[in-house]
């Protein structure tokens, strides 16, 4: 993970690690089947970061954790769109989506939090 998305929360830092680790696994020639599960895998982990991330943000007194969460919320539902309708889950297309999503949400959404609350 290059160091422009690192935080300097180490356990965040990590996670979103992981997270960068499984949208890249979805370039990789598979099966539609095993697209689908590494769209679960995705959604699944990315439900457990989301909510490492949304206590640490209530820990630090931030105020505006609920539009925060609704961010995530939307993030998971689009995946489980894809996953619900795989006629339309392209390879492609839902990893330009991924990317683009963690990528701003990372560098403008985590980062004007942790901004805000110095």
């Amino acid at each position: 993970m290059e160091q422009k998305y690192r935080l300097g929360i180490e356990i965040i830092d990590i996670q979103h690690e992981k997270i960068f680790e499984l949208i890249e696994s979805l370039c990789d020639k598979c099966s539609s089947s095993e697209l689908m599960i590494m769209i679960m895998e995705l959604k699944d982990y990315s439900t457990y970061h989301f909510e490492t991330e949304e206590k640490y943000f209530e820990n630090i007194g931030f105020n505006l954790v609920e539009e925060h969460k609704n961010l995530h919320n939307q993030f998971i539902n689009t995946i489980e769109y894809y996953y619900d309708n795989p006629k339309k889950l392209k390879r492609e297309k839902i990893y330009i989506f991924l990317l683009s999503w963690i990528d701003k949400h990372i560098l403008i959404e985590d980062k004007n939090i942790l901004k805000i609350n110095i």
